[in-house]
């Protein structure tokens, strides 16, 4: 069996004991619970939000009145007093809300423990337990855009809703998946030490990794509404290089018990894609290629990543050979000859 199929099948999971109708049921309490917990602060900005708009309105309509200045020192006394209670209020669940998210974690994983059959601490143990929690994490994906729904009837309102929906609740999401990714890598990696040299433990821990690196990035999460800016900043883009690398490693190790498996070089070539490294995708592709050279997705990409580098011959080359195979790829490919720019070249 390739790692290709061993990756496909513990990745998603599909152990009956772990995705058993009780286990469903947790996914439903959990999802509703979740959704509860992160509603309820929302309302509470909501709220303070309106009671300020009212004040200040209310500030502004007593600037008509004969005798204002009594009234417009009240108001503004209400509306500091006001919003000195937000503030305090905000820091104190910003502090509480992390803590209460790991519990709503920490109680699904304890009504999992509670469900499996296997024997405790054993690998499928963990591995039913870290495949639930990553099929979790996978029903969060979207979720922020469908906190509040309307008929299908008015779609330019749900279209609204929907944004209205993400600016409250999407680092409350994300957070969410992150705890239950986290937690679900820990899992593999205790199956790992159990057994290092275990390639199906690898190819899981992989592609939890994978998992966990794509809630980092902004393409991800779009569903052609809004994202927040915050996907596009250092700090987040730091988050995925630091889980990509230690999916690359993973990699590296299962390339270095299969190195014949063209899915690890195209899991391989991906990721090097996503971390800005045309170099090291290059060479992915070149193995890719020579395990299957009439692959004419495979001689595509390699002739673009030639052509953007400024490999115009060996770019020619893969056009050559790809015009054989597939003629509108290869017309699709030499568009790309002038791709690498000779202002980006250094001059000696």
């Amino acid at each position: 069996m390739q790692i290709s199929e061993i990756s496909a099948d513990n990745t998603l999971g599909s152990n009956p004991s772990a995705f058993s109708g009780q286990i469903e049921m947790q996914y439903t309490f959990f999802l509703e619970k979740f959704l509860s917990t992160t509603r309820y602060y929302a309302l509470f900005q909501s709220v303070f939000f309106l009671i300020l708009v009212l004040e200040i309105l209310g500030f502004f309509c007593f600037l008509s009145l004969p005798s204002q200045s009594f009234f417009m020192a009240s108001s503004l006394a209400i509306i500091f007093l006001t919003a000195f209670a937000y503030f305090v209020l905000r820091f104190y669940f910003q502090a509480k809300k992390p803590q209460q998210l790991l519990s709503l974690k920490q109680e699904f994983s304890d009504a999992l423990e509670s469900s499996i059959t296997f024997e405790k601490n054993s690998p499928n143990y963990h591995v039913s337990i870290a495949n639930a929690l990553h099929k979790l994490a996978s029903y969060l994906q979207g979720k922020e855009y469908s906190y509040y729904t309307l008929s299908q009837n008015f779609p330019t309102i749900q279209n609204l809703l929907s944004k209205l929906s993400a600016f409250l609740h999407w680092e409350d999401v994300q957070k969410m998946k992150e705890i239950l990714l986290l937690s679900s890598i820990e899992r593999h990696v205790t199956i790992v030490k159990t057994s290092p040299t275990d390639l199906e433990a690898h190819a899981s821990l992989a592609g939890a990794y994978l998992a966990l690196s794509t809630i980092y990035k902004p393409q991800a999460q779009s569903q052609g509404l809004w994202i927040s800016s915050e996907y596009f900043s250092d700090k987040m883009k730091k988050k995925f290089q630091q889980v990509a690398y230690r999916a690359v490693e993973e990699f590296k190790i299962l390339q270095d018990y299969a190195s014949e498996d063209p899915w690890i070089h195209a899991q391989l070539a991906a990721l090097y894609h996503d971390l800005q490294r045309p170099q090291e995708e290059i060479l992915e592709y070149e193995i890719m290629m020579k395990l299957a050279p009439q692959e004419p997705k495979v001689l595509y990409r390699l002739g673009v990543l030639y052509f953007q580098q400024g490999h115009t011959s060996k770019g020619l080359r893969i056009y050559e050979k790809l015009k054989k195979i597939s003629f509108a790829q290869a017309e699709e490919l030499i568009s790309f000859y002038d791709a690498y720019s000779i202002l980006e070249q250094e001059i000696p």
